[in-house]
């Protein structure tokens, strides 16, 4: 009887190497968009839709999306990207709470307010002509009262 002796082959244990990481400040950053007026949840998730902006984007990005109107908060993940192209996969995708309007019949006829998301706050917009006469106020009631203050509305 002969005794053959089988050699186990082992895959050679793999270390990582200097581009198998990355500084977070360099690779998956997360970018927070707010989306016009009137995006619908297919629109976030279309190529054309980042293409201005998508050149900054790498894979494995994160975008947080918010709607303008905040009537949505959303999260995608880059899968690929370059100039004018990126593919996006929703990881999340969360329709937020109405915002109350409780102003009463104190707003002066021919005005609306609008909440034009967090970085333009609170408008105030006269109907006919579309002119926002308030810009920038931190509240639904704030926006009012300077609305109600206003030049354009003395007589």
């Amino acid at each position: 009887m002969s005794k053959e002796v089988s050699e186990e082959k082992h895959q050679p244990v793999v270390s990582l190497t200097m581009r198998d990481v990355r500084l977070r400040e360099a690779a998956g950053n997360v970018f927070r968009i707010i989306a016009p007026l009137g995006t619908t949840p297919e629109r976030l998730e279309e190529s054309s839709f980042y293409s201005v902006i998508s050149h900054q984007f790498h894979p494995f990005d994160e975008l947080i999306v918010i709607a303008a109107d905040r009537t949505f908060y959303a999260r995608y993940l880059v899968l690929q990207a370059g100039m004018g192209y990126v593919e996006v996969f929703q990881l999340s995708f969360i329709k937020l709470p109405a915002m109350l309007a409780s102003i009463g019949e104190t707003l002066p006829d021919n005005h609306r307010l609008v909440y034009a998301g967090p970085e333009i706050g609170w408008q105030a917009i006269r109907s006919s002509d579309g002119v926002v006469v308030i810009d920038r106020a931190t509240s639904q009631t704030d926006c009012l009262q300077q609305l109600l203050n206003h030049g354009s509305l003395r007589k």
